[in-house]
């Protein structure tokens, strides 16, 4: 079942405005600037296949595979994005404006303390122990690979 968190999502730092628009827009942002993204030996290259003010889906391609990320404002003000190798959703997340870059959070999370996901200008790392669906033993650190000039 699909369940923002908790409390209501930050809004930036103070003085200013960071609604879930402007965090789609930095996702989007971020994942064009990418040259690649690095998953296991695997290189993703990703591009926005389709936007507007409230949704957007990105793809994102290997040699031998490839998947996509819908992304799509939510009533609650948070930013949910949904991962897909294929038809299979793989992960879920909700996402907010940090200091550090956009926080990332799993279904119904109660929103206190550090979140257990981030994507900043470098990488996307996420606290597996947060999400179970991802079955992986370890944290993951996504490393973004160069910008494009």
């Amino acid at each position: 079942m699909s369940r923002p968190p908790q409390r209501p999502p930050l809004e930036g730092l103070a003085g200013e405005t960071d609604d879930a628009a402007s965090v789609l827009t930095r996702v989007l942002s971020a994942a064009d600037a990418a040259s690649g993204w690095l998953v296991d030996d695997a290189v993703y290259v990703t591009r926005t296949l389709d936007d507007g003010p409230a949704s957007a889906i990105i793809e994102a391609r290997s040699e031998e595979t490839s998947a996509h990320i819908e992304c799509e404002v939510h009533p609650s003000g948070w930013l949910c994005a949904e991962a897909f190798v294929g038809e299979t959703m793989l992960i879920r997340v909700w996402a907010e404006s940090a200091a550090e870059g956009i926080a990332l959070w799993p279904d119904a999370a109660d929103g206190a303390g550090p979140a257990p996901g981030l994507l900043t200008d470098d990488a996307l790392m996420l606290a597996c122990a947060a999400w179970p669906e991802l079955n992986h033993a370890s944290d993951l650190i996504i490393p973004r690979i160069g910008a494009e000039e």
